[in-house]
């Protein structure tokens, strides 16, 4: 039993450093893409891992929030990270089949 804890502790500890890493990623890789592909390919995702189950992240969203709302500009700060509602995120990117930067 205590070698089942420690590996279902592992792969959290594992899942969390590569989500950790990929809020970094992102909100770095914001100014560089520009607003449109920022929009399209990382605001969705990001939107839905600051509404994530587990509190620590939700705090790396935090942490990383200014930098992506910098490139993507107030109203779409206030229309699709704060309000966080899933239907206008779907109209942005279909964010169920990963990034989606064909368009």
């Amino acid at each position: 039993m205590h070698n089942t804890l420690q590996k279902s502790t592992t792969y959290l500890c594992r899942h969390f450093v590569h989500v950790v890493m990929l809020l970094q990623l992102m909100s770095k890789l914001a100014p560089l893409v520009g607003r449109d592909l920022t929009e399209r390919c990382l605001m969705p995702r990001f939107a839905e891992l600051c509404t994530d189950a587990h509190f620590h992240v939700r705090k790396v969203c935090a942490a990383n929030f200014g930098d992506l709302c910098a490139v993507v500009g107030t109203e779409n700060t206030e229309v699709y990270l704060v309000s966080a509602d899933h239907e206008k995120l779907e109209s942005i990117g279909d964010h169920d089949e990963g990034f989606n930067c064909e368009k």
